[in-house]
C-alpha cells in the first residue's frame, strides 16, 4: 500500500476536517452490580416498614430495622446520581468530533483515541467523585442528621420544643464534633417500657455494613459484604 511505500513522507488531506467519536469509538458504561439488584427495590425498601408502633418503642440508632432504610435509599440515590452524571458525559461525548487535516494511520488513530478514551474516563470519574464529596462535605459542614439518625437523638421537651443531642459512642467520640464516629449496623435489644421487648437481649451485629453519623458516611465505609454472605443475608431477611 501507499502507506507502507512511503511511510514517511505520504500526506493525504482530507475532504472532511472532523468525524463524531460516536463513528469511530464506543462507550459503554458498566456500573456497580449493586445498582441493578433487588436491594434496592421498593419490595426490599417496604422491609424497613415497621408500623405505627413503632414510634412507641426504644430502639438503637443502629439497629439495621431503623436505619437499614436510609441506608438503601441512599445507595439508591447515589448510583442514580452516578448513572445520571455518566449518561450525560457519554452524549456529550458523542457529539464531540475528532478534528484533523490529514488522513491518519492506524497506528495514529489508535494511539489518539486511546488518549482521548483515557481523558474521558479521568474526567467523568472525577465529575462523580467532585458531586459526591459535595453532597458529603454539605450534609456534615451543615449538621443535616435526619429524624432517624444515627448520629443525633431528636427529642420534645416540656414547652414542645425539639432539643438535640449528638449521639456519642462508646470512644467518647461525638457526631456534633466528628463524622468519624460510629460502628457496624446490627440487630439491638429494642425496648418498651424499660424492658427488653420479648426479652431478647442480644446483639447480632451485621457484617460490611457500618453505621456512622450520617447516611452517606455510613455507606463510603462499608463494604456490603453481608449481601454476598448467604448466612448473613439469611439474618436481613429473618
Amino acid at each position: 500500500t501507499a502507506e507502507l511505500s512511503y511511510p514517511s513522507s505520504l500526506a493525504c488531506s482530507c475532504s472532511y476536517l472532523s468525524i463524531g467519536y460516536d463513528q469511530i469509538m464506543s462507550v459503554q458504561p458498566q456500573y456497580h452490580q449493586l445498582c441493578s439488584s433487588a436491594f434496592l427495590t421498593d419490595v426490599w425498601l417496604a422491609y424497613f416498614d415497621l408500623g405505627p408502633n413503632a414510634r412507641m418503642l426504644t430502639w438503637n440508632p443502629s439497629d439495621f430495622r431503623l436505619a437499614g432504610q436510609g441506608f438503601f435509599v441512599l445507595l439508591q440515590v447515589l448510583c442514580t446520581m452516578g448513572e445520571e452524571v455518566v449518561d450525560t458525559a457519554v452524549a456529550n461525548f458523542n457529539a464531540t468530533g475528532l478534528i484533523t487535516r490529514q488522513v491518519l494511520s492506524r497506528a495514529d488513530i489508535a494511539a489518539e483515541t486511546g488518549t482521548i478514551l483515557t481523558q474521558f474516563e479521568l474526567q467523568t470519574v472525577a465529575s462523580v467523585m467532585w458531586l459526591f464529596e459535595l453532597i458529603r462535605i454539605s450534609i456534615s459542614g451543615d449538621q443535616l442528621f435526619a429524624g432517624t439518625s444515627a448520629g443525633a437523638i431528636f427529642a420534645q421537651d416540656e414547652n414542645h420544643t425539639v432539643e438535640f443531642s449528638p449521639i456519642i459512642d462508646a470512644t467518647s467520640c461525638s457526631c456534633g464534633t466528628s463524622t468519624e464516629c460510629g460502628g457496624l449496623y446490627g440487630f439491638f435489644p429494642i425496648w418498651s417500657a424499660g424492658m427488653p421487648l420479648n426479652g431478647e437481649n442480644i446483639v447480632q451485629p451485621v457484617s460490611g455494613l457500618t453505621g456512622a453519623c450520617f447516611p452517606v458516611e455510613a455507606a463510603l465505609r462499608s463494604t456490603l459484604q453481608c449481601l454476598y454472605t448467604p448466612s448473613c443475608l439469611a439474618l436481613l431477611m429473618t
